[in-house]
């Protein structure tokens, strides 16, 4: 850690995120330069933890007892954005295992999804390696952006709940990190993407992701972004993958102030399942917020489509089902004020009582 490095952790150590700090007590604290403020923020080696508001302000992005010293050097030694390439045959080595690259499955606007082979054991894997869209993230928040997926790599494998994917290992490769987890056999968006599921069915699958989001709920987490694509299909369950470490405000805004924003020109479609106060303020969400993304995709299980968020807040938008007590229940999920929406108790018995409703005959013995 060279001096002016230094500098800035002791003075990042006594800070809290959302501080608003000035141009002139950055300068003061860590005796730098004007000049070399500038330089260090032209190079992006403070925007992981520092965002530049305007007018000699800057806010705080991360709580200074959670940062290290390594946090610091990396940021200004960092592999810069877009160089480094994921290609099959490339070696990851993590903590626990080393893990090959063999096909790309996806990418989105943080990171690419790659099926890999473990060293030793042949076990096939997911390996999920960040490699930001800039034409779709503001670059300024990019190392912001990457402490969230490293911070996911470390605390996902202390999760464990059956309807949850399994995360097994994680590292860096060429400066990038990468999450390796369990392989899934698909997501519900390639199910849906044949036939819209039966309500008998789509209940098993809500029931799955109601019962992971019971778990993170009751750990003081939320998902984040819950929707087809993370929803993953392991044997005959269906788990929730990918926490969400992408908020909208992380989002170019080249690209979300234009005219056209559409399920397809975001990839995943993250915006049509975000619920009200979500789109509002990003970094508030809360379990009512997950509750409405769960209602757009059961919505989206029934039709294969996704409900117009103009026509929710409207309340004016086509029945999912002609079962009455499941339209209301989606309804009640969709509502713009969150403390109308549903618990997920309260959705996991009214759920039960729809499927018994719905056996045939022969299965009520």
């Amino acid at each position: 850690m060279t001096p002016k490095q230094k500098q800035l952790f002791d003075y990042l150590c006594g800070k809290h995120a959302g501080d608003i700090v000035t141009e002139q007590e950055i300068l003061t604290k860590t005796g730098w330069a004007l000049t070399t403020l500038n330089t260090y923020r032209s190079k992006n080696y403070i925007d992981p933890f520092l965002a530049h508001n305007g007018g000699g302000q800057y806010r705080v992005l991360q709580n200074g007892n959670e940062i290290s010293e390594q946090d610091v050097v990396r940021a200004f030694t960092q592999v810069k954005h877009g160089i480094f390439t994921p290609m099959a045959g490339m070696k990851l080595e993590g903590s626990c295992g080393v893990y090959e690259l063999k096909a790309k499955l996806g990418n989105g606007a943080v990171a690419h999804v790659w099926r890999c082979v473990t060293k030793g054991t042949g076990a096939l894997m997911a390996a999920k390696v960040m490699n930001p869209n800039q034409d779709l993230l503001n670059p300024k928040v990019i190392g912001n952006v990457r402490q969230r997926f490293m911070r996911e790599a470390k605390h996902g494998k202390q999760l464990s709940h059956p309807n949850l994917i399994k995360y097994c290992d994680h590292g860096e490769v060429e400066g990038q990190p990468f999450i390796i987890m369990d392989l899934a056999e698909c997501s519900l968006a390639e199910v849906l993407s044949e036939n819209p599921l039966s309500l008998t069915n789509s209940l098993e699958v809500l029931r799955s992701c109601l019962l992971g989001l019971q778990y993170l709920h009751g750990l003081n987490c939320e998902h984040r972004d819950v929707k087809p694509a993370n929803i993953l299909q392991l044997g005959t369950q269906f788990v929730l993958g990918d926490l969400g470490i992408v908020s909208w405000s992380d989002m170019n805004p080249a690209f979300t102030s234009a005219a056209t924003i559409t399920k397809d020109s975001l990839q995943l479609g993250s915006w049509y399942y975000m619920s009200p106060e979500q789109r509002q303020r990003p970094h508030q969400v809360t379990p009512a917020s997950d509750i409405y993304a769960l209602g757009v995709t059961w919505y989206e299980m029934l039709t294969k489509e996704t409900p117009d968020p103009a026509a929710v807040a409207a309340k004016h938008f086509p029945a999912a089902t002609t079962n009455s007590k499941a339209d209301d229940l989606i309804r009640r999920m969709l509502s713009f004020n969150p403390n109308d929406r549903p618990s997920v108790s309260e959705l996991l018995e009214k759920l039960e009582i729809i499927r018994m409703e719905n056996l045939p005959p022969d299965q009520l013995l």
